[in-house]
């Protein structure tokens, strides 16, 4: 983890005491790598050449050069979330330091990445100590910050971020199915009291952006790792304590969170604090990876487990011993069409396996580190240079500009 994130997950701590709503504290930003991006947008001069009996005549039309857009600053990072293959949003952040202040910057793509634009923000280049996007759908995006002084603020945008209002939290939805394509997040549910104020389960969030519906039922697990988003097959997870036998356990849902598979499950060493739990599914096939260190040594892959039943039962097909902790491992795995599971190194690169229980280094490179979403696999090549998957197997790059 670098220093950047170190601090952040400190701020993120801190806040988790004194910002109410109590899911606010899972607040979750990524922002590792900086350089230059810059580019400037030229239109042609359009001439029209008319041919006479005796003399050619050209005739050039009016100059219909747009004004270049500003260069983005170098120092600028993104945390990125695509709600399908076409939609996506990032929230730029540029900061004095690495604990602020930050200026943040939306940008938002209705074509795959292809082409971004930037949306205002309702308090324009007002500095802020933290922010975080959730990119619930297509159209509706939350918008968080955080002042120098810990004052949380919360926006929302129906419209793709052209337009905003303020969200004032509220209790709880009732308890209601997960809807397709939701964004997941932790929620009070009951009435039992733990280190955060509630007994902290999975909700989705509903019509109104600054309320979250509980799912039917819970998984047994003590304050889970949700994962926002549903896997390739449209199930959703949580990993986290078994509340009954204090075991670390792995929970699926396949129905809209109507019933729960759970999996206890043995570790080889200590969970990271951070983006520790990773599932990923391709046709039918699960595979759930667990980065952190065995006995304080080395960060990194821990264990890989496989599901081939849906999440019912899971088999730990590799684990690290400390000589063997694939040191470095950043971002999820990639489940490709072809039936490898790899694996992405800053250290050392792209490993493959054919079924999560041996690795070898892999031709098929990564372009970085991969996230999750619902429009697919997204890796960063660089500071503000991504590339997109759907299959894992084929990437196509695209620049936030």
């Amino acid at each position: 983890m670098s220093e950047l994130d170190s601090k952040l997950a400190a701020l993120r701590d801190d806040l988790h005491e004194s910002i109410s709503p109590p899911e606010m504290a899972h607040v979750t930003a990524r922002a590792r790598q900086r350089t230059t991006r810059r580019r400037m947008q030229v239109a042609a001069v359009a001439t029209v050449v008319a041919v006479s009996v005796a003399v050619p005549v050209l005739r050039a039309l009016p100059d219909d050069q747009q004004p270049a857009k500003p260069p983005l600053p170098d120092s600028m990072t993104f945390q990125l979330d695509f709600a399908d293959p076409d939609h996506g949003y990032a929230l730029g952040s540029d900061c004095v330091e690495p604990d602020g202040p930050c200026t943040l910057a939306l940008f938002a793509t209705a074509d795959g990445g292809r082409t971004w634009e930037r949306r205002s923000l309702p308090d324009g280049d007002k500095r802020y100590a933290l922010g975080d996007v959730s990119v619930l759908d297509a159209d509706r995006v939350r918008l968080d910050r955080v002042s120098g002084q810990k004052q949380w603020a919360r926006v929302v945008s129906d419209d793709g971020g052209r337009t905003w209002r303020a969200a004032t939290a509220g209790p709880p939805a009732a308890p209601a199915p997960i809807p397709d394509g939701a964004w997941l997040q932790p929620v009070c549910v009951g009435e039992e009291q733990d280190d955060s104020g509630c007994r902290l389960g999975v909700g989705a969030v509903s019509r109104d952006p600054a309320r979250v519906a509980p799912a039917p039922t819970q998984p047994p697990l003590i304050e889970p790792v949700i994962g926002r988003s549903a896997t390739e097959g449209g199930r959703y997870w949580a990993a986290g304590v078994e509340r009954s036998s204090g075991r670390w356990a792995i929970s699926v849902t396949s129905d809209d969170g109507r019933t729960w598979s759970t999996t206890q499950v043995t570790l080889p060493g200590e969970p990271a604090m951070n983006d520790a739990w990773s599932v990923v599914e391709n046709d039918g096939v699960m595979y759930t990876t667990l980065q952190g260190s065995i006995a304080k040594g080395p960060y990194g892959l821990l264990a890989v487990f496989r599901s081939t039943d849906g999440g019912v039962t899971w088999t730990n097909t590799w684990r690290a011993t400390p000589k063997t902790v694939l040191q470095a491992m950043l971002g999820a795995p990639v489940a490709t069409d072809d039936g490898r599971l790899l694996v992405y190194s800053a250290a050392t690169g792209t490993y493959e396996s054919g079924d999560g229980r041996t690795f070898t280094r892999s031709d098929r490179r990564l372009p970085g580190e991969v996230l999750w979403t619902r429009g697919g696999y997204v890796a960063k090549r660089g500071p503000h240079a991504y590339a997109i998957s759907t299959d894992g197997l084929t990437w196509r790059d695209f620049d936030i500009r």
